[in-house]
């Protein structure tokens, strides 16, 4: 059983990545600031359950987590409660074990169906808020509640914290999202967009 390639998106400068294994060696070659080092700390966080941090989310995902924000300001704004809103956005690896049967004593917890006969095996990872529900009112309450001071000391033009949705995550990101797993479809192992 070996790694036969992964699938890492939204992570650092990789907004979309595909890396396939060797069966011996595998090396990255790139020039500079090109996303070699990225590659490996995503492998190193999601494999390995290293810690994350708000800058792992790749920055052109800022603008559209703050969008999210600008749209839970509004009132009457509907609570969210799942993260499908967030699933463009969030960082994720797949990860794609090359199986054969003799093998499947070590993968028996990941098979998706029983008809499964050897081949690649998927397993995504993806950083995902632990409640969503608990996000939104919380985001909600303290950005609300900042605005309401601001406008009472109007002479002191202070800018309280949250101004908006990427400063709230930022600042409680380990109390906010939590590593999950999901079993992927087999069949789906060679589509062209993870």
């Amino acid at each position: 059983m070996r790694i036969a390639f992964v699938d890492i998106r939204n992570f650092r400068k990789l907004k979309q990545c595909h890396i396939d294994f060797s069966n011996e060696t595998t090396v990255f070659v790139g020039a500079n600031n090109s996303g070699k080092t990225s590659a490996m700390d995503a492998l190193g966080k999601f494999l390995v359950k290293r810690n994350f941090v708000f800058n792992d989310i790749t920055l052109a995902n800022h603008e559209s987590i703050n969008a999210i924000g600008d749209g839970w300001e509004k009132e009457g704004a509907k609570i969210q409660d799942t993260f499908e809103f967030l699933e463009n956005i969030n960082p994720t690896l797949d990860v794609w074990l090359s199986v054969t049967n003799s093998e499947l004593q070590y993968v028996s917890h990941i098979i998706p169906t029983l008809d499964w006969k050897g081949g690649n095996l998927g397993v995504r990872f993806m950083l995902q808020p632990k409640d969503t529900s608990k996000l939104f009112l919380e985001y909600r309450e303290l950005y609300f509640t900042a605005r309401l001071t601001e406008a009472k000391n109007m002479k002191n033009s202070l800018m309280l914290w949250p101004n908006n949705l990427c400063e709230f995550i930022e600042k409680r990101f380990s109390s906010i999202f939590v590593l999950k797993a999901y079993i992927l479809d087999p069949s789906k192992s060679n589509d062209k967009v993870p």
